[in-house]
């Protein structure tokens, strides 16, 4: 169970991200940092915690999840591929079984995935982090005081 709010990335990361992406956008890359928060999200919510903090974390996954949807509403196969391996944590052996197609399709379509979500959640405001946490630095306890 996760003993704080999930912090924005620090400065230091966010600076690289910002030279990387001053010539082109790398979608995969936000995609993967903005995956990273929605699971840590994921463990905060459930550890029931009703605070704004808790709200706000909820939110996140909310907002991610409609990314995907968003980015993926021409294909419902691309959608569910993204529910399962992604939301759910399937995967890409259960995810083939279960949508019917063989390993390398799958993963060839979880890279197509990365990128056009990643694109939407940049796009949303979800990449970078700060920009949708704000300057979030104290643990909820500390932010109670």
């Amino acid at each position: 169970m996760p003993l704080s709010f999930p912090l924005p990335v620090s400065s230091v990361s966010a600076s690289a991200n910002n030279s990387n992406s001053a010539a082109t956008p790398n979608f995969i890359l936000a995609f993967r940092e903005c995956l990273e928060r929605f699971r840590l999200c994921a463990e905060y919510s459930g550890s029931q915690n009703l605070s704004g903090l808790g709200e706000l974390a909820a939110n996140y996954q909310l907002d991610f999840d409609l990314c995907g949807r968003k980015a993926l509403s021409a294909d419902d196969q691309l959608y569910r591929l993204f529910q399962l391996h992604f939301l759910e944590g399937c995967n890409t052996s259960e995810c083939g079984t279960l949508l019917g197609k063989s390993a390398f399709t799958i993963a060839s379509q979880i890279v197509h995935i990365e990128r056009l979500v990643g694109r939407t959640l940049l796009q949303r405001g979800l990449s970078p982090l700060q920009k949708y946490f704000g300057d979030i630095r104290q643990s909820p306890s500390e932010l109670a005081a």
